[in-house]
């Protein structure tokens, strides 16, 4: 020790005539080291010039000096402040001399005297902020260990208990400032090596206020490293069986299971699983009545399930509820959609939902409104799987026919039938159960036996009930062809069974406006080419898309008699235009539907023929069209309300048709 700390030491061994207000001089010598000016010392400072001091480590090694040779003469309240102003001025301080002539002054403190009770949580503080930034360099590595030693000091003392419960109550807070920071993350290092209370003669922790205080923090912390030192003192907890004797007995499970399901929202799947991992021989004591709780741990952690696990889940998530209402935890159990292995919990969850449904749960409408919108949310969610979104709709599939064809359920079908037209956009099984629904010729709906997996043996048993309202299917039809979909296989259903459908004409009775706006639709896309394009693997090209925009407009022409001659008219024009404009293809579908036009109207296609014969006659030309065309006046010859009134030069036209594909051949 230098020569300076030895006068110090002297000094504080002789006080006199300053006995009396010793403490309040050396509190006094400390607030001058705080003042902003520096220079000036305090009026009430009376101690003698050798006892002021140039530096605050120096001012505290004096406090500290006194104190060992004259603690006698320190009541509780002066002492107090002494203490506060110390450990205020040496917190803020970046000198490591200032934090470790503080740790000697409570060193001391606690030896020679008694800690002030109302100085402990500033205390515990104080010790947590040393150590924290005491380990963060090399160089203050000593002053770490002189922080745990005195932590493990005052452990020791009549104030331990006291202090243990202090530390745990400071854990956590607003974590605004870096001094907050540091003595939450200090206390959770202090408390990590405290569990290794055996090794420095100390009692066992109060593990169950611990684990409480530490669910609350990891409940509230949206810190990442104070979580990690969360998870790393749970985990040291756990390896203790003097701690897992205290978590048994004082039922403290359901704060360890709390703590490691915030760390599964904190922390990546990684981390979480191989902590689980880790953990699994000591998690296996855990009460039964936790496992589901510890269950959903495992399951946000995407770790696979143990036999027990995947059992409890099944039978307490997965069982029918008494009630007439769906289980609370209902849109918890669908996030099982996002995680894959978790297939077969999933399944038995959906089929009980299914099984619910059959038996009229829940029995009103806008319940099971809710439960729709929450199947539809996890099969739009991009995260969902791909078995768990199939396996989903299939559900909706089989609780719309259900309804639909059971009265006794018919208060949901209009939820769910609107659902699956949602749905319909995104999954194929959807669109083809729509589009299996037929009219028979009274307007019953009816569902086809072909379209259906396991199709009942009699046909009455797929009568429709009840009947929904189709206007939301009607709906999605048209935004199909307008908007297209996300899916090819999905567009190229629509685009393929559409025509089938608009043959069943009992279906769209009074519905003529629906006709219009398709054909509108359709006819803008054939026009414009402004279509999905057939992706590469299919081998299809953009022609494809529009020949079955043409085959759907020629089935709509069937309904030509509630229509407009106008509006007929029109749709003429489209085919004549279209054909010979496009690739072959999409020409030998306008071909063809010009054929059916001859055929459906007759007299419209009286003022047309004359530039329908023009356009065969260049289209003869052309190798794959040719055979078309002659199909197309072999068609016409068979129609003489056609060429009735056709004059020398229109039959000379057609025979120059014929001539020239003999030319061509």
């Amino acid at each position: 020790m230098g020569p300076i700390h030895s006068r110090e030491r002297n000094a504080g061994r002789d006080i006199a005539p300053f006995e009396a207000t010793v403490c309040e001089e050396h509190t006094a010598d400390l607030r001058s080291l705080l003042s902003p000016d520096r220079n000036v010392a305090p009026e009430d400072l009376r101690a003698p010039p050798a006892a002021r001091s140039d530096t605050l480590d120096a001012a505290i090694q004096r406090a500290t000096s006194t104190i060992r040779y004259n603690a006698k003469w320190f009541a509780p309240a002066p002492l107090s402040e002494l203490l506060a102003v110390a450990l205020q001025a040496a917190g803020t301080s970046s000198s490591s001399l200032a934090l470790d002539a503080a740790l000697n002054l409570l060193d001391t403190i606690t030896t020679y005297t008694f800690l002030p009770a109302d100085r402990l949580p500033q205390t515990a503080r104080f010790l947590a902020q040393a150590y924290y930034n005491a380990s963060r360099a090399n160089k203050t590595k000593r002053v770490a260990k002189h922080a745990w030693l005195v932590t493990v000091n005052f452990l020791r003392s009549h104030l331990g208990p006291q202090l243990d419960e202090t530390m745990i109550n400071a854990i956590g807070g607003d974590l605004i400032t870096r001094e907050d920071y540091a003595a939450t993350a200090g206390m959770l290092m202090l408390l990590s090596k405290r569990l290794r209370f055996a090794k420095y003669g100390l009692q066992p922790p109060n593990v169950e206020v611990l684990m409480q205080r530490l669910r609350f923090v990891a409940a509230t912390t949206s810190d990442g490293n104070i979580m990690e030192r969360i998870v790393y003192l749970l985990v040291k907890t756990l390896r203790d069986p003097t701690s897992i004797q205290q978590i048994q007995q004082n039922a403290a499970w359901s704060d360890v299971l709390g703590i490691l399901s915030q760390n599964t929202k904190a922390s990546s799947s990684k981390t979480t699983s191989d902590l689980l991992r880790e953990m699994a021989p000591t998690l296996s004591a855990i009460e039964p009545r936790l496992l589901l709780r510890l269950a959903w741990v495992y399951v946000h952690a995407d770790l696979p399930l143990t036999e027990s696990l995947s059992h409890e889940l099944r039978a307490r998530d997965c069982s029918l509820p008494a009630s007439d209402e769906w289980q609370p935890n209902y849109d918890v159990m669908l996030e099982l959609c996002e995680r894959a292995p978790y297939v077969e919990e999933l399944r038995t969850f959906v089929e009980s939902n299914v099984l619910m449904h059959r038996m009229g749960l829940p029995s009103s409408q806008s319940a099971v409104s809710a439960v729709t919108k929450t199947y539809l949310h996890h099969i739009i969610e991009p995260s969902t799987k791909f078995q768990a979104r199939t396996m989903l709709t299939r559900a909706l599939i089989r609780m719309c026919m259900c309804s639909a064809l059971s009265p006794d359920n018919a208060h949901g079908l209009q939820p769910l039938f609107d659902t699956l037209c949602t749905v319909s956009v995104l999954d194929t099984e959807a669109a083809v159960f729509l589009f299996s629904i037929r009219a028979d010729v009274t307007g019953a709906l009816y569902i086809m036996p072909t379209e259906l997996d396991d199709p009942p043996k009699s046909a009455e048993s797929l009568k429709l009930r009840s009947t929904p309202e189709l206007h939301k299917w009607r709906a999605t039809i048209l935004g199909v062809f307008r908007d297209g979909t996300q899916s090819w296989e999905v567009y190229n259903m629509f685009l393929q069974r559409t025509r089938l459908l608009l043959s069943n004409h009992t279906m769209f009775t009074g519905q003529i406006q629906f006709i219009k706006d398709l054909q509108e639709v359709v006819c803008e896309k054939i026009e414009s080419g402004h279509t999905m394009d057939p992706p590469l693997y299919s081998g299809l090209g953009k022609s494809y898309v529009a020949a079955q925009l043409v085959q759907t407009l020629v089935a709509s022409m069937s309904y030509h008699r509630q229509l407009s001659k106008e509006h007929v008219t029109a749709l003429v024009a489209v085919f004549d235009t279209t054909a010979g404009s496009r690739d072959y293809t999409v020409s030998i579908e306008c071909i063809h539907a010009l054929t059916t036009c001859c055929y459906e109207v007759p007299d419209l296609m009286t003022k047309y023929m004359d530039d329908i014969i023009d356009k065969m006659s260049r289209l003869v030309t052309q190798r794959y069209l040719a055979i078309h065309v002659l199909q197309f006046l072999a068609g016409l010859s068979r129609l003489p309300e056609l060429y009735r009134n056709f004059a020398e030069h229109d039959y000379k036209k057609i025979f120059a048709v014929c001539y020239s594909y003999l030319q061509t051949t």
